[in-house]
């Protein structure tokens, strides 16, 4: 009877812990009812360290915790371990994991010098310590904007900006076979598809006021990967709207040539009035020039803002003092080159239309929604959060990875608990690890990686070869002793082993001797007692160690055979 009751008890207890959100033990930590879905789906994930697999997760995050998610995490993206390649950055931590975050970039100080890793983090730290985490993997919004083409690598670092904008807005859809083909000239019916794109686009975002409906389907095709593309290969999209004003009187007479999949666009760009006349009788799958693309620029130009330009010089270039060249130059929708010509006659590269037409949308006074905008629409308490955080709080939001509480506020400056903030780190997990699957880094900036770090140890001793030998010394500036010499050189890498020979014999993993490897440490005893430890060196490799052997040598290299009679065991440090 009383077990029954126990049992009904019990059950009831968790029964109120449900309904009234209070936190329960799970899995070794302590959580919110709110987090255990995520939270579990965190530790299934491997992104939280071991530090914070048995405490209380409803308490403050703090800096130093962040820096053990993200690194930890960092890792296991990569596949690798990190080491710092110094633990002297702040003055009041030598942690490993704050010193790996601060080379990557992914986290900062304090003027002072310190990082005080003990305080709470903020929400808008915590968003400026993932967008940071983003960039060391080789993340960037424009870079993901173009993640879907095979060949977005190819893209030009001028160039991106612009790609992504055309790519965004749906101008550029790529090519059949899944590329972007930024270095590849572009045929006249391609460029003019984008510009009927462009069009539409200004249409809905620009004059919907004026907008009214137009019968007339537009087709949106994928752009062709050779200069004939496949027959079908297009999709339907929403009719186009059209201001009043703009509607032409009668469409002209039309005979140019154009591929089956361009035939629905190209009738509906000259019903626009957006086919420039120069081209109305042309072969359209040809190749179009640099002054063709300024004739239909411009011609979109005028035809959006009802006006007709007129170019105040025709000087500006050397080589052509055609009127419309000018007049795009003019609006900064051109450029020329370094010696003054403009080449008119020249085949344009798809990257440079890139950017020509993101100079068009700039001339139209169309700009990018700005981050205040943005954050404006996302946060009831926008206006609070500090601007250097603006972008990566906009950022985050936009993600999805930061939503806000059922207010609709940030709370920017508040603290962020431990469960909050691996929560939030789980969706910056989820949706950056499919991306770094597909686009790993090639190398990585700031720390050491892997294997390099026990090579780096040993390249590190090298260079203290010559230094002198001087008792109790355990730094360049005073001399080295044996373990002081150790002791220095592992300090660099974010070890801190025992100070004494003796002490450094328990550091590290028991290694045999003819499983020696570079960078483990060589223990040997003192002269004539084989049961007394005297003596240390961290081996190179080839059978040699590197050491603080005495005050006439100072630091040296040694074969390991010289100390046969004396040698007891190896620690390896680094495993």
């Amino acid at each position: 009877m009383k077990a029954t009751m126990f049992r009904r008890l019990t059950c009831l207890i968790l029964v109120l812990a449900l309904l009234t959100g209070m936190s329960i033990s799970v899995f070794g930590y302590t959580s919110s009812n709110w987090a255990r879905e995520e939270l579990a789906a965190a530790q299934e994930a491997g992104i939280i360290p071991d530090n914070l697999l048995e405490v209380d997760l409803t308490k403050k995050l703090t800096r130093q915790e962040m820096c053990d998610i993200i690194v930890h995490t960092f890792e296991l993206l990569i596949g690798t371990s990190l080491y710092p390649s110094s633990t002297n950055h702040f003055t009041d931590t030598t942690d490993t994991n704050v010193c790996i975050a601060a080379e990557l970039g992914i986290v900062d100080g304090y003027p002072d010098g310190t990082f005080r890793p003990g305080n709470m983090i903020t929400r808008q730290e915590y968003a400026k310590v993932v967008a940071g985490f983003y960039q060391a993997l080789g993340w960037s919004k424009n870079i993901q904007a173009l993640g879907n083409f095979s060949d977005a690598g190819d893209v030009s670092g001028w160039a991106e900006e612009s790609a992504a904008i055309v790519v965004e807005l749906n101008i550029v859809q790529g090519n059949a076979n899944g590329t972007l083909a930024p270095q590849s000239s572009s045929s006249r019916q391609e460029t003019l598809v984008q510009m009927l794109r462009i069009y539409e686009f200004l249409l809905e975002y620009l004059q919907p006021e004026k907008t009214v409906s137009q019968p007339t389907e537009a087709v949106s095709a994928q752009l062709p990967a050779q200069a004939e593309p496949e027959e079908g290969n297009t999709t339907q999209t929403a009719a186009a709207t059209l201001p009043k004003e703009l509607a032409p009187a009668a469409a002209p007479q039309a005979k140019y040539t154009c591929s089956t999949w361009a035939e629905e666009e190209m009738a509906q760009l000259v019903a626009y009035g957006l086919m420039p006349e120069s081209l109305l009788r042309e072969d359209l799958t040809r190749k179009i020039t640099r002054q063709e693309i300024c004739y239909a620029a411009v011609l979109l130009y005028e035809t959006v803002t009802n006006t007709t330009g007129t170019p105040e010089s025709t000087d500006h270039f050397t080589d052509t003092s055609d009127a419309t060249i000018n007049l795009a130059y003019e609006l900064g929708i051109i450029g020329g080159f370094p010696d003054g010509t403009f080449g008119p006659n020249q085949e344009m590269t798809r990257q440079q239309l890139f950017k020509i037409i993101a100079n068009l949308l700039a001339a139209l006074e169309w700009e990018k929604p700005s981050v205040d905008q943005a954050l404006a629409g996302a946060f009831a308490d926008a206006d609070s959060i500090s601007g250097w955080a603006k972008e990566s709080a906009a950022l985050m939001y936009e993600l999805g990875i930061i939503k806000g509480d059922n207010k609709g506020n940030m709370n920017p400056a508040g603290s962020t608990t431990r469960e909050e903030g691996i929560v939030m780190f789980l969706r910056a997990y989820n949706y950056i690890s499919p991306w770094y699957e597909a686009h790993p880094l090639g190398s990585i900036e700031g720390p050491l990686t892997g294997s390099s770090k026990a090579e780096a140890v040993v390249k590190l001793a090298l260079s203290y070869v010559g230094y002198p030998y001087v008792y109790g010394g355990a730094s360049p500036q005073t001399g080295f002793d044996c373990s002081g010499f150790t002791y220095y050189i592992y300090k660099q890498f974010g070890y801190t082993l025992n100070r004494t020979a003796a002490g450094q014999i328990q550091n590290g993993i028991n290694v045999e001797r003819e499983n020696l490897m570079p960078g483990d440490i060589i223990i040997m005893s003192v002269h004539g007692d084989i049961t007394t430890v005297g003596h240390v060196a961290i081996y190179i490799g080839d059978g040699k160690m590197v050491h603080a052997q005495s005050s006439a040598t100072g630091v040296c290299i040694t074969p390991v055979s010289n100390y046969n009679a004396r040698y007891i065991t190896a620690r390896r440090i680094i495993y």
